[in-house]
């Protein structure tokens, strides 16, 4: 399976949602076995086939902004 694809659909999520979206992956032979934290505008922190902590800090005052930018008001 590609899992590439797949990969895609957190940042879509977080786009098309103006949110952050995190994704906490297990790591195995039938996952992805990646998690990201992601931003509306990029993937923050990214890790992938190896367990691990991902820490970063959101800055949840800018999401206003860009919920405003983006509905054209």
């Amino acid at each position: 399976m590609d899992g590439e694809p797949l990969q895609a659909l957190p940042l879509a999520r977080a786009f098309e949602n103006l949110v952050y979206f995190v994704l906490c992956d297990a790591v195995s032979d039938n996952t992805l076995s990646v998690s990201m934290i992601c931003h509306p505008l990029g993937v923050r922190q990214r890790i992938a086939q190896m367990e691990g902590v991902l820490i970063g800090d959101l800055d949840l005052a800018e999401l206003p902004t860009l919920r405003t930018y983006y509905s054209g008001s």
